[in-house]
């Protein structure tokens, strides 16, 4: 088992090519009882190489993940936006879990990133997003560059 004092649940594992394993999901273990990015890094055998959970002022999840040459890319939902509707949450991190950068994207509702798989020249990003007004959901389909900058 592994996670900190609350609440941890993955939603996506991936074999990374050292051998190991990269699991990503969301805590409730924020020091402020919010939820945040939880990454969990393991090797071969399941032993815990280090974890590290990721957010802003409000709440953070997280969905998928993809290995690139230098590190890992995250996508989830943030909810640290003006109107505190959630946007889609994209973050880099390197091979020890540090920060390369961040990014959002969405509009006036609420966008939630899902999966991402990585394209020749960046990634592509799926999930969903609802208008203010609306109750239904739409496709949402982004795709960025290896800096997370939308093509």
């Amino acid at each position: 088992a592994f996670g900190y004092d609350y609440d941890e649940e993955v939603q996506q594992v991936i074999a990374t090519r050292d051998g190991g394993y990269i699991l990503v999901g969301t805590t409730n273990s924020d020091h402020r009882k919010l939820q945040d990015v939880y990454v969990v890094k393991i090797d071969a055998n399941g032993k815990k190489q280090w974890q590290h959970h990721y957010g802003g002022r409000s709440d953070e999840e997280g969905f998928g993940i993809v290995e690139d040459d230098d590190g890992y890319v995250i996508v989830g939902s943030t909810e640290s936006t003006k109107d505190r509707t959630s946007d889609v949450y994209l973050l880099k991190i390197d091979k020890n879990g540090a920060v390369f950068w961040t990014k959002t994207y969405g509009g006036f509702g609420n966008d939630a990133g899902q999966a991402i798989v990585k394209a020749e020249d960046g990634f592509v990003i799926t999930g969903y997003s609802q208008g203010p007004i609306s109750r239904g959901k739409d496709l949402y389909l982004l795709k960025v560059d290896k800096n997370g900058n939308l093509n």
